[in-house]
């Protein structure tokens, strides 16, 4: 998905992420394995993908605005409980109650 050589993005489990792993910024429709070391789930990484559930990992720190916005069938999202949630990340997630 990146060229190895470069020096800003890099890619696993089908996800844009920050060569440091950190940071989230895309993930390909049905890629639901975030990495351990994902910090920061950045806006629009998961946005109108059509999965009912999500388990974010522990390292998981912040989510950004619109992060999963559109996801329609998302009904859970299981998560630790000091995860900073900006507002609107789970925009027009009609069937979270999250």
């Amino acid at each position: 998905m990146v060229d190895a050589g470069n020096t800003v993005y890099t890619s696993e489990n089908n996800m844009l992420l920050s060569i440091d792993g950190k940071s989230l910024y895309l993930a390909a429709h049905g890629a639901t394995k975030i990495p351990s070391t994902v910090e920061i789930i950045k806006s629009y990484a998961f946005a109108e993908h059509d999965f009912v559930s999500i388990k974010l990992p522990a390292s998981v720190e912040e989510i950004y605005g619109f992060a999963f916005s559109g996801c329609k069938n998302l009904v859970e999202v299981e998560m630790s409980d000091n995860v900073k949630i900006s507002n609107n990340a789970f925009w027009v997630c009609d069937n979270y109650k999250g």
